[in-house]
């Protein structure tokens, strides 16, 4: 059975926070493959600063960092809102013998129940839980399915998509925020001079 660990996302775009879960995750948790999986259309979000082609591109130039790592287009289908549970299920399609974790924010642990179809999903998979700050900290041994989470500790990282964002907009310098690569793919895609 190989251990695979899912890190879904819309990578709008990738930045050194994700690379950071990547390698945190790829130390502390037995894992044979990690795999990106930028999201198509997700339920939450309806605009996007790149096109998938272009989060996906990003990401393919960073995966050979790591020989665990690996990039999916499975959520990518059209015109169709996707929902974990269905990423799920192509998955384990395409790629069998597998041991499934799901990586998530520790904000989002108590959100989990509302998911679709989540009876299903806990079934299927495990989830890695990146530790966050949260507003209304619970405890976690209390939830009826604390033996699916693996807590994985990392340093935390003051970086947001929507920061990086603006500064994209503003021609500001973004070295701390992205990397290299991804700078370089973005001067090259917006004809973007980083100062």
């Amino acid at each position: 059975m190989i251990n695979t660990a899912l890190f879904g996302g819309t990578f709008d775009p990738i930045h050194l926070g994700h690379l950071a879960v990547a390698k945190s995750i790829c130390e502390q948790m037995p894992i044979d493959e990690f795999w990106f999986v930028p999201s198509a259309l997700p339920p939450h979000k309806n605009s996007f600063m790149f096109s998938y082609q272009e989060r996906f591109e990003m990401i393919k130039e960073l995966i050979s960092m790591d020989s665990r790592w690996f990039i999916s287009d499975l959520d990518q289908q059209g015109e169709k809102r996707n929902y974990t549970i269905h990423l799920i299920e192509r998955f384990n399609k395409f790629f069998p013998n597998r041991k499934l974790y799901f990586v998530i924010g520790e904000d989002i642990v108590i959100q989990l129940p509302s998911w679709k179809n989540f009876d299903s999903l806990i079934n299927t998979i495990d989830f890695i839980v990146i530790n966050r700050p949260v507003m209304n900290p619970i405890d976690h041994k209390l939830l009826p399915f604390f033996d699916k989470l693996h807590f994985v500790n990392m340093e935390p990282i003051d970086i947001s998509s929507t920061q990086i964002r603006q500064k994209i907009q503003d021609k500001q310098d973004l070295s701390s925020l992205i990397h290299q690569k991804t700078i370089n793919y973005i001067q090259n895609k917006l004809n973007f001079n980083n100062k």
